[in-house]
């Protein structure tokens, strides 16, 4: 069958690596898409007086300072408007992971870059919150005024209309180093009822390759 070599810089976050895919592997029909999303709550120790929360965020490299004042850790609401207030810069959105929860927000990067939150600083009192990537087996990182920083990684899925194979492939890209085996997925298969989009999404990537043939 087909193959090609695919190379990428080291510490790539997920966008770059899908976008090496593509570059190299477009000829033999398989494409790579990059996602990524993170979890920003449990947030303590804020006062009713308020606490000015401010951090950096982005990517490595490339950041953009947000400020906002809390006065409870149940309405984030200011927060979520200072991280879209630069959403245009950092590719980075907001939203209420609950909208009935305004206690947890949830963070998508618009192309699978890197979500880099760095110099954390509540005004407060001993100010924590809790930062986890959403990806499969991410452990949630307390941030706070000594601890102020961590990043989210994203995943990249990819997809053809044949069967597939990886050699040599690297784990920090792929579920495993060296061989991985594509899996078949049908429409029928697919369960779009959930909230966060995934399946429904996952059911218009079918519908995609299959009218790419």
């Amino acid at each position: 069958g087909n193959a090609t070599g695919i190379s990428y810089a080291v510490n790539s976050s997920a966008k770059g690596i899908a976008d090496a895919i593509n570059t190299a592997a477009a000829g033999i029909g398989i494409s790579a898409t990059a996602s990524n999303s993170a979890t920003l709550s449990g947030f303590t120790n804020i006062a009713s007086s308020g606490d000015t929360v401010t951090f950096d965020i982005g990517q490595l490299g490339s950041v953009s300072n947000i400020s906002a004042t809390l006065t409870s850790s149940n309405d984030l609401t200011a927060l979520v408007s200072a991280i879209n207030g630069v959403s245009s810069a950092t590719g980075i959105s907001a939203s209420f992971t609950n909208i009935a929860d305004k206690s947890n927000i949830s963070l998508k990067s618009i192309d699978g870059r890197d979500i880099f939150i760095d110099n954390f600083v509540d005004t407060g009192t001993n100010g924590t919150a809790s930062f986890n990537s959403t990806a499969t087996g991410a452990t949630a990182q307390t941030i706070n005024n000594t601890n102020d920083g961590s990043l989210a990684v994203g995943v990249v899925e990819l997809s053809s209309t044949k069967s597939f194979s990886t050699a040599t492939a690297n784990a920090d890209a792929f579920a495993v180093a060296g061989v991985n085996n594509s899996a078949f997925t049908s429409v029928s298969g697919l369960d779009i009822s959930g909230t966060d989009g995934s399946g429904a999404q996952a059911a218009i990537n079918v519908i995609d390759a299959a009218l790419r043939q």
